[in-house]
């Protein structure tokens, strides 16, 4: 189920862009934290890296953006085996070309990582697709978006709602700012309620 869930995911994506006549192009670096707890218990913080890259269509009065996205861990798991360790993100976003707009995207995910040694039987990879919504403001060179993120699980336990955010500014073709994203995920028989936050720095070329 999970290999053929990312082939298609992938496939899908593959023929989107090769499709794609008018595009612009947009590469993503961020560097920031990532706090893990299980039962509400914190169990770790690491910095993590993620290279992202961006294609961009515009079908008035729509821009479609696709994604995919590289995430690891930039330092050593010391005596945090559980901590998310690799992550890849693919997927999409609609939103309308207006200086004030909503946005709603759908993105299919994955995390691995180690098992924690207190839940034996807990995840060792993390297959979701995360939804998202929000609101988008552009005014001069400042940017900010603030929304929600649910994951259907496609494998594990249920998740839950919570936020994404971020804000920056425009110079040319670059932009910098900052980005927050939690991720929650109720229980079951084997794996704890899990929540990650993942606040960072982030810089992007568009060409």
């Amino acid at each position: 189920m999970k290999k053929g869930i990312w082939v298609i995911a992938l496939v899908f994506i593959l023929f989107s862009v090769a499709s794609l006549a008018c595009a612009d192009y947009r590469i993503y670096g961020r560097v920031g934290g990532m706090a893990l707890s299980e039962n509400g218990t914190p169990e770790g913080h690491k910095a993590f890296a993620t290279t992202s890259l961006d294609i961009m269509q515009y079908i008035d009065p729509l821009t479609i953006t696709y994604t995919l996205e590289f995430l690891s861990m930039i330092e050593a798991e010391d005596d945090d085996p559980e901590m998310i360790h690799q992550g890849y993100k693919a997927g999409l976003e609609l939103k309308q070309n207006n200086w004030i707009t909503p946005y709603f995207g759908a993105y299919l995910e994955r995390f691995s990582r180690n098992k924690n040694p207190k839940y034996p039987n807990g995840l060792e990879t993390l297959d979701f697709i995360d939804v998202t919504a929000g609101l988008e403001i552009h005014k001069g060179i400042y940017y900010a978006r603030v929304g929600a993120n649910y994951p259907v699980w496609v494998d594990g336990p249920d998740g839950r709602v919570d936020l994404d955010a971020s804000a920056g500014v425009i110079l040319g073709n670059w932009n910098a700012g900052i980005s927050y994203r939690k991720l929650s995920f109720s229980g079951d028989e084997n794996q704890p309620t899990l929540r990650v936050n993942f606040p960072a720095f982030e810089i992007g070329y568009r060409f």
